[in-house]
């Protein structure tokens, strides 16, 4: 009996936390927190570049940064890179390379389709749409409720 009663007792609390008013309120206000958090930090990041003077200081700046982007961005694979160059853009002091990577081909032991399979299912595609149309144009000839 005092069971249900403790029950009864907590199904009539009011579960709210917030108050009608501040939730209305609430979605402003996280916004508002992102933004005074990114205005924050883009303000910390100003001055320690600001304090930058040297080079030594610089490097130390950027290998901070560089370390960070590194742990967001997680390990690099471990799988063997195949990397292919498909043009190469010779400039003034630089060259620029169009690169074709692939790394998870080799693991799954994928390998490039013939060019004569690929003609050959391009065959047996078009035969197949070919046909199904002749086979349903005869379908409603002979069997199509007038």
């Amino acid at each position: 009996m005092e069971r249900n009663s403790l029950a009864s007792q907590l199904v009539a609390l009011d579960a709210g936390v917030l108050t009608r008013e501040e939730s209305e309120a609430a979605p402003a206000m996280l916004r508002d927190d992102l933004w005074a958090r990114l205005l924050a930090a883009n303000q910390r990041k100003d001055r320690t570049w600001a304090s930058v003077a040297t080079k030594e200081q610089w490097e130390r700046f950027r290998n901070a940064r560089m370390e960070a982007m590194r742990r967001s961005l997680g390990s690099p694979p471990t799988t063997a890179m195949e990397v292919e160059i498909t043009q190469t853009i010779a400039g003034d002091g630089f060259r620029v390379e169009n690169l074709v990577i692939t790394g998870q081909a080799g693991l799954l032991g994928f390998t490039p389709l013939p060019a004569h399979f690929v003609v050959a299912m391009l065959v047996i595609v078009v035969a197949y749409l070919f046909s199904a149309e002749m086979i349903k144009r005869v379908f409603y000839q002979r069997w199509a409720v007038s």
